[in-house]
């Protein structure tokens, strides 16, 4: 069953974010945010209307950069949890 919701985190606020089914679309709707595949890749910078995604249970880290609050829209195919 696919589930939406967004994600919204305070300035220099870290989250993982795991999604418990096989896919995973993410789209930054405010503020700028660093991404990065947990313990695999180097972190990316994205602003608004930038997107991440995955075809996999895997965690991703995400860190609002900006001097304001982010929001990122999360779309999963089954639950995802956030820590």
């Amino acid at each position: 069953t696919p589930t939406a919701s967004m994600l919204k985190l305070p300035p220099n606020a870290t989250a993982n974010v795991t999604s418990e089914g096989d896919v995973l679309r993410s789209v930054v709707i405010k503020g700028n945010i660093a991404h990065q595949v947990v313990a695999a890749t180097a972190p990316t910078v994205l602003t608004a209307g930038g997107y991440f995604s995955s075809d996999a249970s895997i965690a991703h880290q995400v860190s609002c950069t900006a001097d304001e609050e982010c929001l990122v829209y999360l779309r999963t195919d089954g639950r995802f949890v956030v820590n």
